[in-house]
């Protein structure tokens, strides 16, 4: 199977991964006004609070997750020192329509225990995959934001058989050879006026 590798660069607003998510039939509409996530009377978001939190042991951690939804899985992994409450409401509501929705904390955030092993992109990645198995989930969907694009992207190359359609959301690859924004704008520095001409 082939997998659909999404590599989304966002400058002003969330809007752009509108156009991405629904090429894969995810059918999401981010034409939805702002809404406060404490606000829990409003249909058209998922209020994380109102689902029940579990945890399943994995490795040396216990692994803090919530689960729902319907439809085929997409393992939802937040970024650098955020938590599974970091996820836009509006987003999972829509999100959850159609596919079995899984956040979680990782390793050392918010209710998922630190464990002995190191903090590294691959332990994370490890750890991804491992919440998988606890869960008897054979493969899923995967959308990875900020770092958590980055443990999605070593998910897939460590464990390719247990990912199907990856997205990966305002991060980048990392490495020695990768290209960070503000070398990217050193080397192209007029790359910024064709996005904002009114800046020049």
């Amino acid at each position: 199977m082939s997998k659909l590798i999404a590599i989304i660069i966002l400058f002003i607003t969330t809007g752009s991964i509108s156009s991405v998510i629904q090429s894969i039939d995810f059918e999401v509409s981010y034409a939805q006004p702002i809404i406060d996530s404490d606000d829990t009377t409003d249909n058209n978001i998922i209020n994380l609070q109102d689902i029940l939190t579990k945890q399943i042991r994995v490795g040396d951690i216990d692994i803090s997750y919530k689960i729902f939804g319907k439809g085929d899985p997409v393992l939802l992994i937040m970024g650098y020192a955020t938590s599974m409450y970091g996820w836009d409401p509006t987003f999972l509501k829509g999100l959850s329509t159609n596919h079995t929705i899984i956040v979680f904390d990782n390793r050392g955030i918010g209710n998922t225990t630190v464990g002995s092993k190191n903090f590294t992109i691959e332990q994370f990645a490890a750890d991804s995959s491992g919440l998988l198995d606890a869960l008897k989930i054979n493969k899923s969907n995967v959308l990875g934001y900020s770092m958590g694009g980055m443990i999605a992207q070593q998910l897939t190359l460590d464990y390719p058989d247990k990912v199907n359609d990856l997205i990966i959301y305002a991060s980048y690859c990392g490495g020695n050879q990768s290209n960070h924004p503000d070398h990217i704008l050193i080397t192209y520095p007029n790359l910024g006026h064709e996005f904002y001409p009114s800046t020049q």
